[in-house]
């Protein structure tokens, strides 16, 4: 029996909770009911535990890391405050799958994918996520009873030329090649297979971040055009044409779709899970698309 039992594509746009999106939230209410029904499907699935890959969290360069701390932890606040909108957050905690994390070690290492586990010295502190986890898990987990317990992965390789001050420090990305992310999404699978773990497999990302001229990051045509040239891979159960994308194109729309989607697609290789896309839209400078992955008759 395979045990990849539920895969999707989520954005964790703030947009996407009503508690901290503050006055733009209502742009993005095609993505919000996406999320929703993502949540629906994941729990009808009954997943032991939730592997989520996302570009934002915890990087190291040369490796993709996998937190092993007891717990995984974060707070995700508003970024809209004032006199007449008090401060929002709202905090998430899970356990980690420790066998499952090592089996996926294994698996990685055995294929020559560079993987890292990280851990906080005093085992019972949490290890600390931000949006790229939280958000998705919001939907996809936070009421599910019994919990289920979380792998996260960072596979980011988001890189920003920027000039803003508060931009110029940030470094994304481990500069793996490409393959090294489906080889990794492999290794999940498998590792499933091995542990028997009924998996659910979350593809954290928002897609190409240029899409308005008063945007963080100003506007490029490119990124009208990344959307859509993942869109229809991802329609055509065809993530594999992401291994041949142009790399100075993809920096130019800014996308971070790249590598949480061929880590997704190790994951799916093979199996007979197809695409339905729930979403796609644009609410302010960023694309946002939620897609499910269910098994065809």
């Amino acid at each position: 029996m395979d045990t990849i039992v539920f895969a999707c594509i989520a954005p964790h746009g703030e947009l996407l909770i009503p508690q901290i999106s503050g006055p733009h939230g209502d742009k993005a209410q095609a993505s919000r009911m996406g999320m929703e029904e993502l949540g629906r499907r994941m729990a009808a699935a009954r997943p032991d535990t939730i592997v989520i890959v996302e570009p934002h969290s915890l990087l190291l360069d040369g490796a993709i890391s996998l937190l092993d701390s007891a717990r995984v932890e974060g707070t995700v606040v508003s970024d809209v405050i004032g006199p007449s909108r008090p401060e929002h957050r709202y905090t998430l905690s899970f356990e980690v799958d420790h066998a499952l994390v090592a089996a996926i070690t294994a698996a990685s290492r055995a294929t020559d994918v560079p993987v890292m586990r990280v851990r906080n010295f005093f085992e019972r502190t949490p290890l600390s996520v931000i949006f790229g986890t939280m958000i998705p898990l919001w939907f996809m987990g936070s009421s599910f009873y019994p919990a289920p317990k979380v792998v996260v992965a960072n596979v980011g390789n988001f890189h920003v030329n920027e000039s803003k001050e508060w931009m110029t420090t940030l470094h994304y990305g481990q500069e793996l090649p490409r393959d090294a992310y489906v080889g990794f999404g492999r290794a999940v699978r498998a590792a499933a297979a091995e542990t028997g773990r009924r998996v659910a497999f979350i593809a954290s990302l928002d897609l190409a971040h240029r899409h308005r001229a008063d945007g963080p990051f100003g506007f490029d045509p490119a990124a009208e055009d990344c959307d859509a040239t993942v869109l229809a891979a991802v329609r055509d159960n065809a993530l594999d044409r992401l291994l041949e994308f142009d790399t100075a194109w993809v920096d130019r729309g800014l996308t971070e779709a790249i590598e949480p989607l061929l880590a997704l697609h190790g994951v799916l290789e093979g199996s007979d899970l197809q695409a339905e896309v729930l979403s796609y839209e644009v609410p302010t400078y960023y694309g946002m698309s939620c897609v499910a992955y269910t098994r065809q008759p």
